[in-house]
């Protein structure tokens, strides 16, 4: 099937991680699982390091991690990478977010590749990819510090628009590979309703996010995207990170010896 653009894989790997946790190996090869429902199997900072290092190898080293660091912690994460040392996690709040809208533009398109593209861009354009990273990181950084501050929608609303007009000239840079047709137009009709949108994740089709001062113009975005055709998704903010839903795991069959 088709998985929208919200850090699918990542969460696979996450839970993944903590289901192993999850289970009792024993001598005679039964698994059983321990724990109660909706219960944390492993601290997340634990779980973190273990399935950023799974998802890491995956991309080839190429993906930032920080979808790994969401399905971990679950609520809202301020996140920065320093090298090759593991990412630092911030929890936020999350209720200071302005009210947002997501919508999938079309099939999941290759984090690995979409770097690869941006990087080859790069290699062209260093001293422009330099200017629109440098641009990226101001304005997460801005978005944090007014979450942290409590400066408000607006000063969120503010950093996100700044996001948005760099990644905006990153797909220009990589030859519209971020921005597919589908984005654009999610992204236009977004903005002349007087919200700021942008790409989740690599872009390059996958999903696109609303955010506005007020819910009535988030519900007009909404509106407006399912009559041009597009699958709006319904979102409910994951509190806890990976968790145990079932109260128990059947046994698995016995390993081969």
């Amino acid at each position: 099937g088709v998985t929208p653009g919200l850090g699918s894989s990542a969460a696979v790997v996450s839970a993944a991680v903590a289901a192993l946790h999850a289970i009792d190996w024993g001598p005679d090869g039964a698994r059983e699982s321990h724990g109660a429902k909706g219960q944390r199997l492993l601290p997340p900072e634990v779980l973190f390091a273990e399935a950023f290092a799974a998802h890491h190898r995956a991309q080839r080293g190429k993906g930032s991690g920080c979808d790994v660091a969401a399905a971990c912690f679950g609520g809202l994460v301020g996140y920065r990478r320093r090298g090759d040392a593991l990412p630092s996690v911030e929890l936020l709040d999350l209720g200071a977010l302005p009210p947002l809208a997501a919508a999938h533009a079309g099939p999941k398109a290759s984090t690995t590749q979409l770097i690869e593209a941006v990087e080859r861009a790069g290699q062209q354009a260093p001293a422009a990819l330099r200017d629109v990273r440098s641009a990226l990181d101001g304005a997460a950084q801005r978005a944090i510090a007014a979450i942290r501050g409590r400066e408000g929608v607006r000063a969120i609303l503010a950093a996100l628009a700044d996001s948005s007009r760099a990644l905006s000239e990153l797909d220009r840079l990589a030859d519209g590979r971020l921005e597919p047709a589908p984005v654009r137009e999610l992204l236009r009709i977004a903005r002349d309703e007087a919200a700021v949108a942008k790409i989740s994740g690599a872009g390059g089709g996958d999903c696109v996010l609303a955010f506005a001062e007020h819910p009535d113009r988030i519900t007009r975005v909404k509106a407006l995207w399912a009559r041009a055709g597009y699958r709006v998704l319904d979102l409910l903010p994951a509190m806890n990170g990976a968790r145990l839903e079932d109260e128990t795991i059947e046994k698995l069959p016995k390993a081969a010896t």
